[in-house]
């Protein structure tokens, strides 16, 4: 007769398998969906159409000369036409039936997250794709100044300024070249350098609760869906 102690291993039939609650990939579901301007395509269209007007110029006139400078004021059209996504889960009736959790849920959610995540990284995608850039890659650290000069860009552009607000979206990474380079602002003259903190500079209470929220009137976001090359990653404004 066998001897010996009995344990799970011996009746591993009749042990109840218990399992926590399913649990989701964490994702960065990023912050262009809700940080820039939104638009709805009109319902029965195809497209979204937006007419813009040209410009026209004021000039100095000479009292008593009737001004004969008529001027053709122009329009052009923006046309956006969205593309289609999808995402497709198919599981069978078995799956159903033998689950320990409504599979049903669990696979919309996962859906779900995966529209989130297109929807920001369109948007990341399109940073790359812009006119104008500063530095030259992995060899360029992100500072105040690029954040700085991108602003004036924007706002003194010849063709077309910009008033509305101004928005950074850069990856986390380049965050934390931003923050490392801001003490320098407290400092002033020959004694420019890193904040002290916690000595002769700001209390520690200040570098627990440090982030970089604002530069230039302009939020700072982030956003890990960025695409990254090496240590390398563009944001833009």
């Amino acid at each position: 007769m066998a001897t010996g102690i009995t344990g799970t291993a011996q009746l591993d039939q009749i042990v109840n398998a218990v399992r926590a609650k399913t649990i989701f990939t964490m994702q960065d579901y990023g912050v262009f969906p809700g940080a820039f301007d939104r638009v709805k395509v009109p319902s029965g269209n195809r497209s979204y159409t937006e007419p813009k007007l040209s410009t026209v110029t004021a000039y100095d006139l000479t009292e008593g000369v009737d001004m004969a400078n008529a001027q053709q004021l122009t329009d052009s059209l923006l046309t956006v036409t969205p593309t289609e996504v999808g995402v497709q889960v198919l599981y069978t009736r078995l799956m159903r039936e033998t689950r320990s959790e409504d599979v049903a849920t669990l696979i919309s959610r996962a859906i779900t997250d995966a529209l989130k995540l297109k929807q920001d990284t369109d948007g990341t995608t399109q940073m790359d794709t812009f006119a104008n850039s500063f530095g030259s890659g992995s060899t360029t650290t992100l500072t105040v100044g690029y954040l700085n000069a991108a602003r004036a860009q924007i706002q003194g552009n010849a063709t077309e300024i910009s008033k509305d607000p101004q928005v950074c979206v850069v990856h986390p990474w380049s965050y934390n070249d931003l923050a490392d380079t801001i003490g320098t602002y407290q400092a002033v003259g020959t004694n420019a350098g890193p904040l002290n903190i916690g000595l002769a500079g700001l209390p520690e209470e200040v570098a627990r609760k440090y982030v970089v929220g604002m530069i230039a009137g302009m939020p700072i976001l982030t956003d890990a869906n960025i695409a990254r090359s090496s240590n390398a990653a563009k944001g833009g404004v």
